[in-house]
């Protein structure tokens, strides 16, 4: 049995439809139905994880998003896994996006679109990619992924200490990023 767990609405009611659409009928249920006991699997996005360790069988959290930030990984019962998706086409959709968000606000096309809707053009002098910073939070299998192809397009590097690119990390003022367990606490789903 899986529990679909979400404190988000919304996304649990994309959960129920998805799981109604392509899983088994009796296969699943929500975190308040009294199936839920049975539950040896949740599939979740910032789940209630209160409810979550109340379940007797509960045995895997999957968090449906490629991190596990949404998590606070010190409330998770010690007999409980967690595990996340890893997927080339997300990888890549991630870098597309930042990509697309830099030169975006590198080449001013927010300021044109505000123009555009007053009748406006002023043209702005280029801004050159040396002068962009751009951070990333985490290094892991996205953050990494992204971060090294980002550097090579943007400007013929990768990131890291081995390369001479200057990688900054934060110390996190929210304690549950902060003092994550262990990296063998969570494991990792590769997709197609």
């Amino acid at each position: 049995m899986i529990v679909i767990s979400s404190t988000v609405p919304n996304i649990e009611a994309i959960l129920v439809k998805s799981f109604q659409k392509y899983a088994p009928a009796g296969s699943f249920c929500t975190v308040d139905s009294p199936e839920a006991e049975q539950a040896t699997t949740a599939a979740s996005w910032f789940p209630d994880l209160e409810k979550l360790r109340q379940l007797p069988e509960l045995g895997l959290i999957h968090s449906i998003a490629a991190g596990v930030e949404h998590l606070n990984l010190n409330e998770i019962r010690a007999d409980q896994s967690v595990c996340r998706v890893l997927d080339p086409h997300h990888q890549k959709g991630m870098l597309d996006y930042l990509l697309w968000g830099v030169l975006y606000f590198q080449r001013y096309f927010d300021c044109m679109i505000q123009q555009q809707k007053q009748q406006l053009w002023k043209q702005y002098r280029q801004s050159y990619s040396h002068h962009i910073q751009i951070g990333i939070m985490g290094l892991g299998h996205m953050g990494g992924y992204v971060s090294e192809r980002f550097a090579k397009s943007w400007r013929d590097g990768c990131p890291g200490p081995e390369s001479g690119v200057p990688v900054h990390l934060l110390t996190m003022q929210r304690p549950h990023i902060r003092d994550r367990p262990p990296a063998d606490k969570i494991s990792t789903h590769a997709g197609k």
